[in-house]
């Protein structure tokens, strides 16, 4: 057997070779496989803690803030660490315009804060995902797992909701110009079509009080037609029986519902809540404050568990409006 100057046999070398090949096909997979940015550290999303919120306050002003509350023994959270987060598109909308807050649930760390949070919050389960102005306003939530492009799109659904949420601030205060501009350009120009009945009813508000009714009237027609479209088979032609949900409701806003009628178009809790807003807000444009304040104060308390867009607004109204 041939030998090399230092005693060894050169059978070594090419099984040294075929090693260090070997490593390098996996390597190469791993890279370009679903979880090549655990080995790029400037592509991950870079958690804050509840700590770091609180200190950083000046310095995400102008971001949302991203809570995940998750848990070390929670499988869900534990795939969402390791494939959704390391998503590349996912990591970089976050980075874009988000504040990222991982809020660690059972654990020591931050006890209080933890449960001060999931008590704002109505944390009922996780991994739970919520999104709120700076200022700590809730704007949205979901629970549970997403793959990569279903996060990208609730974070996209989060961005959107904020303009409105923004927009009730300044409304709330009765600055309705200053809450206009608040509001998605897209949105405005009739790019984007208005999904929630909050959100529809905060923008037909605002027109009304700049004295743009008619172009507040387009918007909810026109978004009353798509949903018509979609639930037409359910309607009965010529029956007494309301309309599907929310259909109603943007008869309402038309002037084509009286309030007694759409009390009695649904029974369910949320949208009796949306129904008291909707009510309270046209008692306050009629210079009926305590009219406004006692059916603002109906809508919080039948969604007083639950985070939703009534229960914001109605919130947001009843600070302002109480002495």
């Amino acid at each position: 057997m041939a030998r090399t100057n230092s005693g060894k046999s050169t059978l070594y070398i090419p099984i040294l070779i075929s090693i260090a090949m070997a490593l390098l096909l996996v390597a190469r997979i791993y890279i370009k496989g679903p979880f090549q940015t655990l080995l790029n550290p400037d592509s991950q999303i870079g958690w804050k803690s509840i700590s770091d919120l609180e200190r950083d306050k000046e310095n995400y002003h102008s971001s949302l803030v991203l809570f995940d509350f998750s848990a070390d023994w929670c499988q869900p959270c534990k795939r969402m660490d390791k494939v959704t987060f390391q998503a590349q598109d996912v990591v970089k909308k976050v980075r874009e315009s988000f504040y990222p807050v991982k809020v660690i649930v059972g654990s020591e760390h931050e006890k209080k804060s933890v449960t001060d949070l999931q008590t704002k919050y109505s944390l009922f389960s996780i991994p739970t995902f919520v999104v709120t102005l700076p200022s700590g306003e809730w704007v949205y939530q979901k629970r549970g797992f997403f793959p990569p492009k279903d996060f990208i799109k609730m974070l996209d659904n989060a961005k959107l909701k904020s303009y409105f949420v923004r927009a009730e601030l300044k409304m709330a205060k009765q600055d309705y110009k200053g809450a206009l501009a608040e509001l998605n350009p897209d949105v405005v120009s009739g790019k984007k079509q208005i999904e929630d009945e909050i959100p529809m009813m905060v923008y037909f508000h605002i027109l009304k009080n700049l004295g743009r009714l008619d172009e507040a009237k387009v918007a909810v027609k026109k978004r009353f037609d798509f949903v018509y479209s979609k639930k037409k088979n359910a309607i009965q032609p010529g029956s007494d029986k309301p309309l599907p949900w929310p259909l109603p409701f943007y008869q309402y806003l038309l002037g084509e519902l009286d309030e007694d009628k759409l009390m009695r178009a649904t029974s369910a809790w949320y949208q009796k809540s949306e129904i008291n807003c909707a009510i309270a807000l046209n008692a306050l444009e009629n210079n009926q404050k305590d009219l406004a304040l006692k059916t603002f104060h109906k809508a919080a308390e039948s969604s007083y568990y639950s985070n939703s867009d009534s229960f914001r607004l109605a919130e947001l109204y009843i600070k302002e409006l109480e002495p």
